[in-house]
Parts: structure tokens; C-alpha cells; sequence
């Protein structure tokens, strides 16, 4: 209804200018002296996009043709989310609008420009999410995590971050940060991928190292169930491993997720050596001593001579070149480790009480006593002589040092220790003893090997009366000499019978003679005999 400027060419065409406009639909009639042509119908010429920016402040720029004059005939949609466009603005008259979106992440959407009852669509893409940092490690039950980047969108449904598979729960989004809660897990440098809208970003991300506060449980060398107390664990007992010395450990176990572990320790022994603890490749050691040797008991029969004697107890060590035995401070060589509990080993030849053996496992020690047998007395072999003889003392576990052997003997119960030399004859079995003179029968021989004795009762021999010269008139007074042995050398201690009655004056002792004044009598076949201590 509009009247255009128009100039004829010729009879069948006009030169007319259109005025601007959109749309289609549009009618053209031309008056010639008052008379309507026929309605001509025309559009104008179709909407195109020709480029889309998004500005800092996200408001998103349209480039393009045809998109008329007025705003009110324009509309500006994402088609698949229509609604979210809004301050739609045209900057410039049919080439320039801007407008903001409640959207700004997202890969091919369709965006569409509506001009009157004219549009366009095409497809547009959101600058993909950076990502500049975020917190560097984190608790491996999980916490708290910010990533810090652009172009993360506003809204959090449009985000998922991914961590070793496991998704976190996104708490918060704007266009530069994201809060989630990290999901529980381990390791170092491990894939974070975050996805808004399709749009992908990866970077590494790390949960915090382990940390060991506490080992308890079973330090026995045979290996045993120990308890790691810590933070950081984690709660998959597949990415658990650790060694001790070098040697790796077995069977573990989550027995409360990120805080209390168990494993079972190799067969070792030692102290202060290296447990390195491993949690998903990160690595946290620690010192670790194994239980000391404990000796409960030594076995053997304690012989003076050596013996096969078996220690026992706990925690021996499982590898022969690291336990060692010392006899009062001498090593042992030869030593058998029969097992954890057992070692066999040669005692030295010796005697005493109290001889220190210690055993030695890799830098720790036990020890426990050990006593020879003490001696016994099986005989005492000799003539006895009352004037004092050598004897040959036999027994078992009498030594083999004269210099660790003393000998006394004793008449009756209290009587004074006579002291005896004494040799060796046979090391361990039987001593050469000189007896010193004496008579009769209540005598004790005590032998003294190193400081454990053993006592033997003996008695010297009887005398013997041999032959008789001197007087033999019968008026008495004459002097009888008797002659013998083992007399003994203590006039006090002998007595003298002739025909049943005791002599009362005795002149002169000597071991093998004694002699006394005959008494006055007749007759052959007198009786005399001779008695020392009964």
C-alpha cells in the first residue's frame, strides 16, 4: 500500500525502488491514470548466518544478510532448547544482532534466525572447555575438588568429570570453575576427563600419597599378619602392594577402607629394615624389625666332654648365614638350623655352671645359660695304704684341666679337708689322686670340678700282722716287736690284744712295726692281734 518511487523504461517495464523489508508474501501493484495492474507477490531475499562469535562477556554476536530493520520481526532460537534466548539486540540493520543465551557449552547445535516468516539454520559449536588447574591432590576417600578453566557453561547438568572411570558429583558450574566431589580412589597423575556438553578435556589428576602412622600385628620371622594404621590406603586391596627388604609381602587385605590395612610379611629377619608401602604406584616406607630370638630351653646332658645340644624357642630366622651361636663369647661353627624354633650345635668341651650361649639373628640376640653335668664318682681304686698311696678316682664328667680340679678328703663328718694332689689319667673319666696317711674306714673323697662337686666314701686298708720277735720268757717284761703294715703313723689310734686283753703300753709306731711289753704267762698258741678304728 506503500507508494515507491518508479520511472518507465518503455511500454512493458517500469524502474521501480523497493523500499527495505523482509519476508515473504509481499504484494507489488502498478497504477497507470487511476487503473490497478494486477497483485504481483515477492519476497525478499532469505536470512543467512555468515558468522557467529561469543564475546568475553558471553554475549554472542550474529553476522549475516537479511535481517531487516526491525527487531521486533526478528527471533533468534536454539531449536533444540528453544527459550534460553534472550536481550536480542540489532546492532547493525540487517547484517549485525547480538543477543545472550542461557547456554554456553555444547558441539553442533541448531541455531536458528527468524525474520518475519523467513529463516535460517545453522549449526554452531561453543568454544570447547579449557582447563588451566585444580587442586593437586586430594584424600583418597575423596573431598572437596575446584578445576579452574573457561568455557565450562552454567549449568551443571551439561558437566560430568571422570576420574579412573569413577564420575564425581558436580556440586557447582560457572564459565570458569567447577566444584566436585571427588570420587574415592588412588594414584598419581591418573586421567581426569571432563565432558560438557560433548566437548572434552582431559588432565591429570592425583590423590594424596599414603601415610603410615602405625604397624602392629604378628613381627614373628616366619612371617605374619601385620596392621598398617595410615591415611591415603584407598579401599581396593588390587592396588596393594609392599615389600620388606626388598622381599614382597602377600595377602592383603582392606580391613578399613583408606585407614587400616593388613598384609602377611616374607620370612625375614632383622631390624630397622625398609617396608615400603605401596598404593596404586605411590610409595611410602617406613622401619620394620622382626621379633628378636627368644631361647626357651637348651637340651643335652650337659657332659663335660661336648655334646649335640639343641636350642629352642621363637623367631631362629629362616636363613642360616644370618643366625650364629657364641659359647662365652666364642663362635660356634657348624651350627644346623633345623627351623624357626630348633638350631643344633656342638657344645665345646668344658665344665661349670653358667656358661653364657647367645644366639644372634641378624642383629638381635637372646641368650640363655648352660651348665655342664657335674661330676659323679664311680670308684676309687688303690691299696690304701695307711701311710698314704696313690689312687685312680673313675667317674663321668670329671674335666679335662687339672687346673679346674680340685680333691680334699675327709674323715667322718667333721673331720679337717685334707687336700690331694690330683691329675688328669683319663680326660673326663678318672684322676690320679695321691691319699694322704690315714686310717680306717669313715673317709669321704671330694672332687671339686669347677666348683660342682661330687663326693665318694672309702676307707684305708686293714693291718696286717706279719711276723712277731722279741721277747718270750715267762716271766713277762720283755719287749714283743710286731711286724706288718698299715699301722697307720697315730699311736692313739692303734691297739694291741694278747689273749683277748688289751696291751696297755705301747712303745714305738711306725707304719710297718709296733711293740710292747710282753706279759708273764706259759704255754704255747697265744693270741694277738692287732685292731686301728675297729
Amino acid at each position: 500500500g506503500d507508494l515507491i518511487s518508479s520511472n518507465p523504461i518503455s511500454q512493458n517495464q517500469i524502474r521501480a525502488t523497493l523500499p527495505s523489508g523482509v519476508g515473504k508474501n509481499n504484494s507489488l501493484t502498478v497504477v497507470v491514470d487511476s487503473q490497478s495492474s494486477n497483485v504481483y507477490t515477492y519476497a525478499f531475499g532469505q536470512p543467512r548466518i555468515t558468522g557467529i562469535d561469543v564475546l568475553p562477556n558471553r554475549t554472542i554476536v550474529m553476522n549475516g544478510i537479511n535481517f531487516g530493520d526491525k527487531p521486533q520481526e526478528i527471533r533468534v532460537e536454539f531449536t533444540n532448547t528453544p527459550g534460553i534466548v534472550h536481550n536480542l539486540t540489532l546492532l547493525s540493520s540487517h547484517t549485525l544482532l547480538s543477543f545472550d543465551a542461557d547456554i554456553y557449552t555444547g558441539r553442533n547445535l541448531p541455531l536458528a534466525v527468524f525474520v518475519k516468516d523467513q529463516n535460517f539454520t545453522t549449526l554452531f559449536t561453543f568454544a570447547g572447555p579449557v582447563i588451566y588447574s585444580l587442586d593437586l591432590t586430594t584424600p583418597t576417600n575423596g573431598s572437596t575438588v575446584f578445576l579452574y578453566g573457561k568455557n565450562f557453561g552454567i549449568r551443571s547438568s551439561a558437566v560430568e568429570v571422570t576420574i579412573k572411570e569413577a564420575k564425581g558429583k558436580v556440586t557447582f558450574t560457572n564459565d570458569s570453575l567447577i566444584i566436585f566431589d571427588s570420587p574415592p580412589g588412588t594414584g598419581f597423575n591418573v586421567p581426569l576427563t571432563l565432558n560438557v556438553s560433548g566437548d572434552i578435556a582431559s588432565t591429570v589428576f592425583s590423590y594424596e600419597s599414603p601415610q603410615i602412622y602405625n604397624v602392629t600385628g604378628d613381627f614373628s620371622t616366619k612371617g605374619g599378619i601385620i596392621f598398617i594404621e595410615g591415611i591415603n590406603l584407598g579401599s581396593d586391596p588390587n592396588v596393594i602392594s609392599a615389600t620388606i627388604d626388598g622381599i614382597a609381602c602377600s595377602q592383603y587385605l582392606v580391613v578399613k577402607n583408606h585407614t587400616l590395612i593388613s598384609l602377611k610379611s616374607p620370612a625375614r629377619e632383622g631390624i630397622r629394615l625398609t617396608l615400603s608401602l605401596s598404593i596404586d604406584g605411590q610409595i611410602k616406607t617406613t622401619l620394620f624389625s622382626y621379633n628378636p630370638p627368644n631361647i626357651s630351653s637348651i637340651s643335652g646332658t650337659g657332659s663335660t666332654d661336648g655334646e649335640i645340644a639343641v636350642l629352642s624357642g621363637t623367631n631362629f630366622g629362616s636363613r642360616l648365614g644370618v643366625a650364629s651361636v657364641t659359647f662365652d663369647g666364642i663362635r660356634i661353627s657348624g651350627i644346623e638350623l633345623i627351623s624357626q624354633s630348633e638350631i643344633r650345635f656342638q657344645v665345646p668341651q668344658g665344665t661349670g655352671k653358667n656358661h653364657n650361649v647367645s644366639l644372634f639373628v641378624a642383629d638381635q640376640t637372646h641368650s640363655i645359660s648352660y651348665s655342664y653335668a657335674p661330676p659323679s664318682i664311680f670308684s676309687l681304686n688303690g691299696t690304701f695304704a695307711t701311710r698314704g698311696s696313690s689312687a685312680v678316682l673313675q667317674g663321668r664328667n670329671l674335666g679335662f684341666n687339672s687346673k679346674n680340679v680340685t680333691v680334699w678328703v675327709q674323715k667322718g663328718l667333721s673331720g679337717t679337708l685334707i687336700p690331694c694332689n690330683s691329675s688328669i689319667s683319663t680326660p673326663h673319666t678318672s684322676l690320679n689322686v695321691m691319699l694322704p696317711n690315714g686310717t680306717g674306714t669313715d673317709w669321704k673323697v671330694f672332687v671339686n670340678v669347677s666348683n660342682q662337686i661330687a663326693e665318694f666314701s672309702f676307707g684305708y686298708a686293714p693291718p696286717v700282722l706279719q711276723s712277731l720277735d722279741g721277747a718270750n720268757g715267762t716271766e713277762g717284761n720283755g719287749i714283743i716287736n710286731l711286724n706288718g703294715f698299715n699301722f697307720g703313723v697315730e699311736i692313739n689310734r692303734l691297739k694291741v690284744f694278747f689273749d683277748g686283753r688289751e696291751v696297755d703300753t705301747l712303745y714305738g709306731i711306725a707304719e710297718e712295726k709296733v711293740s710292747f711289753k710282753q706279759p708273764s704267762g706259759t704255754g704255747r698258741y697265744h693270741f694277738i692281734w692287732i685292731e686301728i678304728e675297729g
